[in-house]
C-alpha cells in the first residue's frame, strides 16, 4: 500500500477491519521496546481523543477516565492535554484509580487535572457535563458514576476490562438502565476508518498519529520502566506475576522466548 506500509490479504483474515490488516515499517531510531509496549495501546488512546474532541459533544467539559494508571489511559490523557495546550481549549481530564496506584497517577507530570480513587467518586463535582471513558470495565463503578452525574453524563464509552473480575465489557449497556447517556462499546477500527476518511487517507492519518506518538514517547522515561525477561524461569515468574495483578503500572514487560527452551 506504500513504501513503508503493507496490508495482510490472507484469505483467513478476510472480513476483518482494515486497521487489523495494516502494518507499518518501524522508522530508524525508533525505540523498539516502547513500540512493543506502548504503540498498540497508544493508537486506541489517540482514536478515543479524536472521538472526544471532534465529534458532537460540545457540552462536555470534563472527561472521566477509569483505570487511570493503565497505559491506554495515560496515552489518552496525554493527547487530550496536548490538544488543549495547542488550541487553548478542551475538557478537563479526571483520572479514577485505586488507592494502591494513587501516587503513581498523581506524579504523571500533569496528565490529569484531578485524580480520585474509586472509594471517593462522590467527592467529584457533579455539575459539569462529562464523558466517561471506562477502561476498568467495572459495572459497579460505572453505575456509581452514572448515578452521581445523572443527566450530566453525556457520553459513556466502554473501552477495556482491567477489572476483569467485575467486567461486562462485551456489552457495557447490559443490566438495568443507567441515568444519563446509554453506555456503548468503543470500537477503535471503526473510529480509525472515520479519521482516515476525514483526513484523506492512511498516510495523513499515520502522520497525525506519529506527531502525538513522538511527544508521548518523549514523556515516557519519567514514568515507564522496561523490564526484559529471557530465561525460562524469569519468564514463568513474570507471567505468573502479571496473572496475579502484581505488575506495577510503572513497568512495561517484554518477554523474549528463546529458540531452545
Amino acid at each position: 500500500t506504500g513504501a513503508k506500509e503493507f496490508a495482510d490479504r490472507n484469505p483467513c483474515r478476510e472480513g476483518l477491519p482494515a486497521a487489523y490488516l495494516s502494518y507499518s515499517q518501524v522508522n530508524e531510531g525508533d525505540d523498539l521496546d516502547l513500540m512493543c509496549i506502548l504503540r498498540p495501546l497508544f493508537l486506541t488512546s489517540y482514536l478515543l481523543a479524536d472521538l472526544l474532541l471532534t465529534e458532537e459533544h460540545p457540552a462536555v467539559t470534563a472527561v472521566l477516565v477509569t483505570s487511570a494508571s493503565s497505559k491506554t489511559a495515560i496515552g489518552l490523557a496525554h493527547v487530550l492535554q496536548q490538544q488543549r495546550h495547542e488550541v487553548r481549549t478542551g475538557p478537563r481530564v479526571i483520572g479514577v484509580t485505586s488507592v494502591r496506584n494513587l501516587e503513581f497517577v498523581r506524579q504523571l507530570n500533569g496528565a490529569y487535572d484531578e485524580v480520585v480513587t474509586y472509594d471517593t467518586l462522590t467527592s467529584l463535582d457533579a455539575a459539569p457535563a462529562v464523558a466517561l471513558v471506562d477502561i476498568a470495565g467495572n459495572q459497579q463503578v460505572r453505575r456509581r458514576l452514572h448515578q452521581h452525574y445523572g443527566a450530566n453524563m453525556k457520553l459513556s464509552l466502554g473501552v477495556g476490562a482491567t477489572h476483569h473480575s467485575a467486567s461486562a465489557i462485551t456489552n457495557p449497556s447490559s443490566g438495568s438502565p443507567l441515568p444519563g447517556a446509554r453506555p456503548q462499546l468503543f470500537f477503535a477500527p471503526a473510529q480509525a476508518q472515520k479519521v482516515i476518511a476525514r483526513v484523506g487517507g492512511p498516510g495523513p492519518f499515520l502522520q497525525l498519529v506519529r506527531s502525538s506518538w513522538d511527544s508521548f514517547v518523549a514523556s515516557s522515561p519519567g514514568w515507564l520502566h522496561v523490564r526484559k525477561h529471557r530465561k525460562p524461569r524469569e519468564i514463568s515468574r513474570a507471567l505468573r506475576h502479571a496473572a496475579e495483578g502484581g505488575v506495577p503500572p510503572s513497568d512495561g514487560v517484554i518477554i523474549t522466548i528463546p529458540s531452545r527452551l
